[in-house]
This record gives structure tokens, sequence and C-alpha cells, in this order.
């Protein structure tokens, strides 16, 4: 039986959501002294940098579902690191 098309993007919505999370909890525990900081800015910067990923956010400035890949082989090493699971 196929997935629904609904079902699916919901599947891919979860996955996202659980490695960005992962890889923030990461993100805080390698910077401790910055756990304070509300904004998401630095984060923003580090999956740029590290892993290709341009994160893109609502008007409220909360990070939302979309995202953009700026460099392929490193995007590569985020799925590698936070799997599918």
């Amino acid at each position: 039986m196929m997935e629904s098309i609904d079902n699916k993007h919901k599947r891919q919505r979860n996955s996202y959501w659980r490695r960005i999370r992962e890889c923030r909890h990461d993100y805080l525990e390698s910077n401790p002294n910055i756990k304070h900081l509300i904004s998401n800015a630095g984060f923003y910067q580090y999956l740029q940098e590290k892993f290709g990923i341009k994160l893109k956010f609502d008007n409220s400035g909360n990070i939302s579902e979309d995202f953009e890949i700026v460099d392929p082989k490193r995007y590569m090493l985020f799925l590698l690191r936070y799997p599918d699971v």
C-alpha cells in the first residue's frame, strides 16, 4: 500500500525537527557558555558553516520547517550524523 502524501510529509517534517533538536542539543553541549542566549543566530551560523544548511525563519523569528541546502557535501554529513530512525 502506498503511503499518502500527507503521511509522507508529516514523517519528513518530524524527521527534520528531530534532527534539528539533536543538532541543537549537541551545539549547546559543545558551547555551554551560550545556553543562556535566546537568539537563534549562533545556531543558524553553526548549521550553515558546519552542515551546509541555511535555516528559514517565520515572521516571529522562530525556525520554520523550510531550509536551503547551501553545501550538499556538508549536508550529507548532517544526514549521516543525525540519521532518520
